[in-house]
């Protein structure tokens, strides 16, 4: 049960028992602090036959960073499942290098709100934005958005 989980690597360990394809990227959660989460991954385990990372797998990987924040970030309210309603991607360049993914709520007053709703009706929605980067670069070169669904 995920609210048996005390750590990070219990939780990422949890990620990658639990859904096949996350063992795959490699992902590493990196940090998990003030309503953000990064990840990294490596672009040998991601890359295309263009020698870029696949857009599958930013896809995959910010899609996940989001739920991640979204699981962790609820789970004292006793949510039990986090589901992905709707979610939009934007790559702005090519990444020819491991990745850091930075997932965000996409207000920080969206968390009080949602967290009464899940008290009130036992569901909320919440928005997260995820950047992606390239190892030790600022420049943005994927932009991810999703709205997840929360349930107790």
């Amino acid at each position: 049960m995920l609210s048996d989980l005390l750590t990070l690597a219990e939780f990422e360990e949890h990620i990658k028992q639990s859904i096949p394809l996350a063992r795959d990227l490699q992902f590493h959660l990196q940090g998990y602090e003030n309503n953000s989460i990064t990840i990294n991954a490596p672009f040998e385990k991601n890359k295309n036959d263009k020698n870029t990372v696949f857009a599958g797998s930013q896809a995959c990987l910010a899609l996940l960073a989001g739920w991640s924040l979204v699981t962790l970030s609820f789970n004292h309210c006793g949510v039990t499942s986090v589901a992905a309603m709707q979610t939009e991607m934007s790559y702005l360049k090519p990444i020819k290098g491991d990745m850091l993914l930075k997932a965000v709520f996409a207000e920080v007053v969206n968390i009080a709100i949602a967290e009464n709703m899940l008290n009130a009706k036992g569901r909320a929605k919440i928005s997260v934005a995820v950047e992606i980067f390239e190892q030790g670069s600022e420049e943005v070169k994927t932009k991810f958005s999703g709205a997840y669904f929360l349930e107790k």
